[in-house]
């Protein structure tokens, strides 16, 4: 993926540039792009799609909350 940098002059213009990169993107671009952010956010995360596929895996639900103080709250249950 070729890194491009652009200098905008207000916030709008870099959000139309944003835009702009987003839709000029290929599906495979896209699914790249998605997989290397989950790669660097989620390194252990398994594929959501495995359980799916393998029935003796249980099914469990993850709930982000934020509670009053913007804490985030993981919430788990079971399918």
């Amino acid at each position: 993926m070729e890194k491009i940098v652009h200098l905008a002059r207000s916030f709008e213009e870099a959000d139309d540039w944003d835009i702009r990169q987003c839709l000029e993107m290929t599906p495979e671009e896209r699914m790249e792009a998605a997989r290397i952010l989950k790669a660097r956010l989620y390194p252990e995360a398994e594929d959501v799609r495995d359980c799916l596929r393998d029935p003796s895996k249980p099914l469990i639900f993850r709930k982000m909350l934020r509670n009053s103080s913007g804490c985030s709250i993981i919430s788990e249950s079971d399918s």
